[in-house]
């Protein structure tokens, strides 16, 4: 048996399919880590700005996708499930005469960053809850006797709050990492695409190529 030394690694580096799965793993994690921040805060202002009883209810059904396995979220979000029920309601139903070409990369990189940002933007809700119930009333009480609007407290009070937590910050490396190893909606799409059996597909990340 011969040592192959670095030979595998050449391989690798130079496998355009690889460097394909790179670009796809960034794109992908940069645009749900992103969206998960935008939508998991709105989520959480949503949320603190209810009355009791709308609270109770918004934070259940707001953290359902947490509990729902990843592959499933996969299928129920496919081109299968989203894009023929709108393609049908565009071209028949509102005869338009138009349709979502779902051949273009694009359009199933967008879906597939809405449904990881699905399945994890409550977590980014619930801890942004927590910091939003830690900022100390004074402050927006010194801020109503200042004359000071909705948007004056939000954006002088409420947002840096928010952006500034350590919980956060620490929340959203965490999620950047274990972006990374986005496996299970890639791996449910390339079934949709038929390519379950082969490398390569465009929407294959590095985690599904090992």
């Amino acid at each position: 048996m011969q040592p192959v030394g670095f030979h595998n690694y050449i391989t690798l580096f130079s496998d355009s399919i690889f460097w394909s799965a790179i670009q796809v793993t960034l794109l992908l994690v940069a645009g749900s880590v992103i969206l998960e921040l935008v939508v998991g805060i709105f989520l959480a202002l949503l949320i603190t700005n209810s009355g009791r009883r709308a609270r109770s209810v918004f934070s259940s059904i707001f953290v359902i996708p947490i509990a729902i396995a990843p592959i499933v979220t996969g299928i129920l979000w496919s081109p299968n499930s989203v894009f023929d029920d709108l393609n049908t309601l565009l071209y028949y139903g509102l005869s338009l005469g138009t349709y979502i070409d779902t051949s273009n990369p694009r359009t199933y990189y967008s879906l597939i960053i809405i449904s990881d940002a699905y399945i994890w933007a409550p977590l980014i809700m619930l801890v942004t809850v927590a910091i939003l119930r830690s900022i100390p009333k004074e402050l927006y009480e010194a801020a109503d006797v200042m004359g000071a609007s909705s948007w004056k407290k939000f954006q002088k009070i409420t947002f840096p709050a928010i952006i500034t937590s350590p919980i956060l910050v620490v929340t959203l490396l965490l999620r950047t990492v274990d972006a990374f190893r986005m496996f299970e909606v890639p791996y449910a799409w390339s079934f949709w695409l038929g390519q379950d059996s082969q490398l390569g597909a465009p929407v294959d990340t590095v985690s599904v190529l090992m």
